[in-house]
């Protein structure tokens, strides 16, 4: 279901338009009996929604309904499911006669009797050829029903993917904007004491650098958050504004090599393409049997002398140049599709090996290190906070182990984020979207605050 957000400018056009509406509507019921009251009400709140323009309220985008936002909205999508249904509909057509050609001549026989011939002839056609024709539609329609569930799962991790990159932008921006508040604290307070002439003004200066390098990155990662919320935008043909939910988790279970490679729609394409490319060719082989024709034919000479009868007759192709041809070019393209899929074969074991590899070295390091740098960045702002209280260090120190403690919560998000995107790629491969890794395995990325 799309989700459509109305922004707080839309909203206040849609209350002033709510005010007009209701003054209407008083203006009406004046005007209009008791009976159009039940009438007049709905009608122009309907209106009202109409002007509006059919945004929904909503508040969050979480990942799966940003999918199935994309897979309800996209175009191509939609042109897919068009061409299932069409191919549907030719496979019903399992035979077409061709055309009935009729005839008739008239004359006269020693310019004195008359003479009259009529004829019907039904062309039946390569009846061979029609029933090899029916399969062939039956397997363009399977291609076209695998065409669809694959760019259903293109779809699919090609909007997980940018949703996670939007939600790591997301959760980057509000770490780097925490960081960049805490020095514009510390520097106010530096400020001061250099006005008094408390303070050195080279710890200013520090402060100022940071505070610049810090505004910098921040800069880059919006930029980089704009391309990805807009690309975002566009694949799930959401209109309004959207906002990222405070957490986020991919439950995986891992499935075998095997398994996955057997139950690929890409495999399951490709194959569907070996199937189609034979009937071909055993459509194109069809056209060595002749062509079947029935007719009827009337001839009146005079009233007492006339013929009638019946004719089944066949047109055999003796020049076999042009069949051996098309034969040649499609026993071709059926080894070609054979080679397509033995490539893809490869390509999807490689691929899922390696994605692998990728999945099971972020979760290594995200059980070695993930809770750890969680855990030492509370640790490290408690002790710091303590030793403040004691007068052990100062305020410029304090605020550098707060900097040490965001530090680390930025690189447990960063590893979460690839973590994430290799548990996505290995999504890809599994005969059913939606869950991957070790069984009960849950990886989440919580926007935890520091206190």
């Amino acid at each position: 279901m799309a989700l459509k957000i109305l922004d707080l400018s839309v909203k206040n056009k849609l209350i002033h338009r709510l005010c007009k509406a209701v003054k209407l509507y008083g203006l009406v019921l004046i005007s209009f009996n008791k009976k159009l009251k039940k009438v007049t009400l709905p009608l122009i709140f309907g209106l009202l929604f109409l002007q509006s323009g059919g945004f929904v309220f909503g508040q969050e985008l979480s990942i799966q309904s940003a999918v199935d936002s994309a897979l309800l909205n996209n175009f191509t999508l939609k042109n897919a499911r068009l061409l299932v249904e069409q191919s549907t509909v030719q496979e019903e057509l399992k035979f077409s006669p061709g055309q009935t050609d009729i005839s008739y001549s008239y004359g006269e026989l020693n310019a004195s009797i008359p003479d009259s011939y009529l004829e019907i002839e039904q062309d039946f056609g390569n009846v061979v050829k029609q029933v090899r024709l029916s399969g062939e539609s039956k397997a363009l329609t399977s291609i076209h029903k695998s065409q669809l569930e694959q760019l259903k799962r293109q779809i699919t991790l090609d909007v997980k993917m940018k949703w996670q990159e939007w939600i790591y932008y997301c959760q980057k921006i509000k770490l780097l904007d925490k960081e960049f508040n805490i020095l514009r604290n510390q520097w106010q307070e530096k400020k001061l004491k250099d006005d008094t002439g408390e303070i050195c003004c080279l710890n200013i200066c520090f402060i100022e650098t940071e505070m610049s390098k810090i505004r910098n990155a921040s800069a880059i990662e919006k930029v980089n958050l704009i391309k990805a919320k807009k690309e975002l935008l566009i694949m799930t043909m959401i209109r309004g504004e959207i906002k990222p939910p405070e957490c986020y988790t991919l439950k995986i279970n891992q499935l075998p090599s095997d398994r996955v490679l057997m139950n690929s729609q890409l495999l399951n394409l490709q194959q569907a393409r070996i199937y189609h490319s034979q009937k071909v060719w055993n459509t194109a082989k069809s056209d060595y049997f002749p062509d079947l024709y029935f007719s009827y034919f009337n001839q009146a000479i005079s009233p007492e002398i006339g013929l009638q009868g019946f004719k089944v007759g066949m047109r055999i192709p003796l020049w076999f140049f042009p069949t051996q041809k098309a034969t040649r070019s499609a026993k071709i393209d059926v080894e070609c599709a054979k080679n397509e899929y033995e490539r893809t074969k490869a390509y999807l074991n490689s691929e899922y090996e390696n994605s692998l590899k990728e999945l099971n070295i972020y979760l290594q390091l995200f059980e070695e290190h993930g809770e750890d740098w969680e855990q030492q960045s509370r640790l490290l702002l408690e002790r710091s906070g303590i030793q403040l209280s004691l007068g052990e260090i100062d305020q410029f120190v304090y605020v550098q182990s707060y900097r040490q403690a965001l530090e680390l919560q930025k690189q447990r998000i960063e590893l979460i984020n690839n973590l994430n995107l290799a548990i996505i790629k290995v999504e890809y491969f599994q005969p059913q979207p939606g869950n991957i890794t070790n069984p009960g395995e849950l990886m989440s990325a919580n926007q935890n605050s520091l206190e």
